[in-house]
């Protein structure tokens, strides 16, 4: 899986997001968005990004998505220091009694990361483009 772009920056407004994807060329691409922001959803469709659309979540839909993006080896372009950030101090939360790691993730250093695994997601992309042919859009940059 390789991670080549990544933008963030906080304190945006809906129209600012909306003018930034235009921006960067990516206002034909598929978004997946956090399902938990359908309002902020809708202003950015609104203001010409079509493609928006939320993503998949459910009962553990973060470790489950986690699960599946170890599958991969993940390769980071090293200008994306935030991103390696996050790789580098992702980690779960401990039992209080116990000190023993359980099967829940902290919530921090996750911010790219949750739009990683949102973007991997083959339900998050039903309703645009296949993941087969996102894939096969994608293996024609890396041969």
């Amino acid at each position: 899986l390789y991670i080549l772009e990544a933008t963030g920056k906080t304190g945006m407004l809906n129209g600012e997001i909306a003018q930034m994807i235009k921006d960067l060329g990516h206002s034909k691409e598929t978004i997946i968005a956090d399902a938990a922001e359908p309002k902020s959803i809708a202003e950015i469709r609104k203001a010409g990004i079509d493609r928006i659309t939320k993503a998949r979540k459910g009962p553990d839909s973060i470790r489950h998505g986690i699960e599946y993006l170890q599958q991969f080896k993940i390769v980071v372009d090293e200008r994306l220091f935030q991103v390696i950030e996050e790789l580098d101090n992702y980690t779960w939360q401990k039992d209080k009694k116990t000190g023993e790691y359980i099967n829940k993730p902290v919530d921090s250093f996750n911010h790219f990361l949750d739009a990683v695994r949102y973007a991997a997601d083959k339900q998050s992309l039903k309703s645009a483009d296949s993941f087969e042919q996102k894939l096969r859009k994608a293996r024609t940059y890396f041969g």
